[in-house]
């Protein structure tokens, strides 16, 4: 039965991060919006971002 707890403790955390957004999608997506906003620099990304060339060094 493990599993079962495990699936009631995500239900318990869903419920309670809906309810701090006013179970309003839309305000919890601009949430994390921000937070990605906020770690922009830090988050991993599929491609490299482009390296500078000779012509937009300094």
């Amino acid at each position: 039965m493990p599993t079962d707890m495990l699936l009631e403790e995500l239900r318990r955390l869903r419920r309670t991060i809906e309810s701090e957004y006013e179970n309003d999608p839309k305000k919890y997506l601009e949430h994390l919006l921000s937070i990605q906003r906020q770690y922009e620099k830090k988050l991993v990304r599929r491609m490299p971002e482009k390296a500078l060339t000779q012509k937009h060094a300094i």
